[in-house]
C-alpha cells in the first residue's frame, strides 16, 4: 500500500482528526484486530451483527495501529478519526485510494460465473500486465476495499469481483472499483428475495456502469435477453455468446469430463482452440467474457489462449478432489443458485462412474424458493444421477420433485440438517463414485466435503 498521511485520509472520509498525530503515515488498512501485527495501520472499527470493532480498539492499539477510524468518541490520546459511519468511510477511503492509480481495471458482476470469470480474466491479463485480483470471497463492501488497498505502483492492471445482495450495493462497489472495463456475466435468480423480478436484478447489476471511466468498455452476455436489450445502442459495448450479433463466440465445444472443456474461440480476425482446464460447458461463457476483456485491453491471441489454459479453480468452485478411499469429490460448495446447480449437475451427469449429488438449500430466493428447489429436483432426476441426497428445509422440495420424477431410475434421500447427513454418511457412497457437493454459502457444506475427504460415506 502507498503511504497516506492522516490529513489526506481525514479529508477523503470527511472525518474529524483527534489526538497526537504529528507526521504519522499509514501503510495499511485493517478491519480485523486479530491480525498479529498492525504496525502502521489504520484500524477501522466496524460495527457488525456479531461483533463491534469498537470493542477491540485497545487490542488494535496494543498491536501497533497508528490510528483508529471510529464512529465514537474514544477516551485515548491515540490518533482517532471520527466519522458518522465507519462502513461508509471505508468505501470513501478505498475510492480515493483507487483514484491515485492509473491502471486497467476490469470489474466483474453477474448472477452466476463471476468468480471464475474474474479468475480467467486475471490470468489472461497477467500474461502482459502485473495484475491484482480479488481473492476468495472479498467481493463486498469490506472485501473490495481490502483488495484495493493492496495496490501499489508496481501494478498495471486489476480485476475486481463485485457481489450483490441488495439494490444500491453494486453502485457503492463500482464507485470504489472505477472500472475501465465492466463485465456482466448474466442475469439470474440469485438473491431474488430482495428484488421484484429479474428486471430489478438487471437494474441493480447495471449500476456498475455508472462508474465506468471515460472511454471505458462494457462486456455483456449476448445470449442473455435482458442484457442484450439493455446494451442495444450503448457505445463501446461488446457481446459474448453463441447467438447472432455476438463479438466473441465459441464453436466445436467438447467436454473432456472432469479434466475440462475445449472449444474454438473466435473474434475479429482471431480464431484459436482453447483447452480450458475447468469442467462444464458453462465455462465457455466465462472464457469468452475473459477473452473479450483481454482483447479490449490489448492482450494478444496467444496471451488470451495461454491465460485461459493456465487458469485454476478458486477454492470450493468446481474443485476436483480425490479422496483416499477412491471417491472423487466435485467441491462446488462455495455458493449456489438455480443456474449454477444445473451447471454442476450437467458436469456430474457426464462422468462414467456412479453419480452422487449432495444438494443443500439455495438461499435468498424469496417466494420462488419452493418452485425453484422443485425444478432442481426434477432436473437432477432427469440427468441420470444415481443417488440424489437433499439437505435442508428448503431442499425438502428438491427431494419431493426428485422422487416424483425419478421413475425408479435413481435413489433419493432427505436429511433435514447437515448434521443429520454427517451422522449417516458412512455407507452412502462407494469406491469409484463421483460426488457433487453444492449448496449456498450459509449451509457451510465444506464440512461435508471434509468428511468425504476423510473417508466418510464409504
Amino acid at each position: 500500500m502507498r503511504e497516506l498521511s492522516l490529513y489526506k485520509i481525514t479529508a477523503a472520509v470527511g472525518g474529524k482528526l483527534k489526538g497526537k498525530y504529528n507526521n504519522i503515515k499509514i501503510n495499511d488498512v485493517a478491519t480485523d484486530s486479530r491480525k498479529r501485527d498492525l504496525s502502521g495501520a489504520l484500524f477501522v472499527a466496524l460495527p457488525g451483527e456479531r461483533f463491534d470493532g469498537h470493542d477491540f480498539v485497545r487490542e488494535a492499539i496494543y498491536k501497533g495501529a497508528a490510528c483508529i477510524l471510529s464512529e465514537r468518541e474514544l477516551d485515548t490520546s491515540h490518533p482517532v478519526i471520527i466519522v458518522p459511519s465507519t462502513r461508509a468511510a471505508l468505501l470513501d477511503l478505498a475510492a480515493y485510494y483507487r483514484s491515485l492509480f492509473d491502471l486497467h481495471v476490469v470489474a466483474v458482476t453477474g448472477s452466476v460465473g463471476k468468480t471464475v470469470t474474474k479468475d480467467m480474466t486475471a490470468q489472461v491479463l497477467s500474461t502482459k500486465y502485473k495484475t491484482l485480483k480479488t481473492e476468495g470471497n472479498l467481493n463486498n463492501a469490506i472485501g473490495l476495499p481490502t483488495t484495493v488497498f493492496k495496490l501499489d505502483e508496481s501494478y498495471q492492471a486489476a480485476v475486481f469481483e463485485l457481489g450483490m445482495s441488495r439494490p444500491g450495493e453494486v453502485r457503492e462497489l463500482g464507485r470504489v472499483a472505477q472500472p475501465t472495463v465492466a463485465v456482466i456475466t448474466n442475469i439470474g435468480d440469485a438473491h431474488s428475495e430482495n428484488f421484484d423480478g429479474r428486471e430489478q436484478i438487471l437494474a441493480a447489476k447495471a449500476e456498475l456502469l455508472e462508474h465506468l471511466t471515460e472511454r471505458g468498455h462494457t462486456v455483456l452476455n449476448g445470449d442473455d435477453e435482458l442484457l442484450k436489450a439493455f446494451g442495444a445502442g450503448r457505445n463501446r459495448t461488446r457481446y459474448f455468446g453463441a447467438g447472432p450479433g455476438c463479438d466473441y463466440t465459441a464453436s466445436n465445444i467438447k467436454s473432456n469430463g472432469l479434466i475440462g472443456v475445449s472449444c474454438t474461440i473466435k473474434y475479429g480476425e482471431s480464431q484459436f482452440k482453447a483447452n480450458i482446464p475447468l469442467p462444464g460447458g458453462h465455462m465457455v461463457y466465462n472464457a469468452l467474457a475473459a477473452a473479450a476483456a483481454g482483447d479490449i485491453l490489448g492482450i494478444s491471441e496467444a496471451g488470451i489462449k495461454s491465460g485461459l489454459e493456465s487458469v485454476r479453480p478458486s477454492k470450493m468452485r468446481m474443485d476436483i478432489l480425490n479422496a483416499p478411499n477412491g471417491v472423487t469429490v466435485i467441491n462446488d460448495a462455495y455458493n449456489a443458485s438455480p443456474a449454477s446447480v444445473v451447471a454442476g449437475l450437467d458436469v456430474l451427469s457426464g462422468v462414467e462412474s456412479r453419480k452422487v449429488c449432495i444438494l443443500g438449500d439455495m438461499l435468498e430466493l424469496g417466494e420462488k424458493s419452493g418452485a425453484l428447489h422443485g425444478e432442481i429436483g426434477a432436473y437432477a432426476a432427469s440427468r441420470g444421477i444415481d443417488l440424489i441426497i437433499c439437505v435442508g428445509e428448503n431442499s425438502a422440495a428438491t427431494y419431493g420433485a426428485a422422487s416424483a420424477n425419478a421413475g425408479g431410475a435413481s435413489r433419493q434421500i432427505y436429511f433435514k440438517t447437515q448434521d443429520d447427513l454427517l451422522a449417516a454418511l458412512d455407507g452412502l457412497t462407494r469406491e469409484g463414485d463421483t460426488v457433487l457437493v453444492k449448496a449456498s454459502r450459509g449451509m457451510e457444506f465444506e464440512k461435508t466435503v471434509a468428511a468425504l475427504m476423510e473417508g466418510g460415506g464409504v
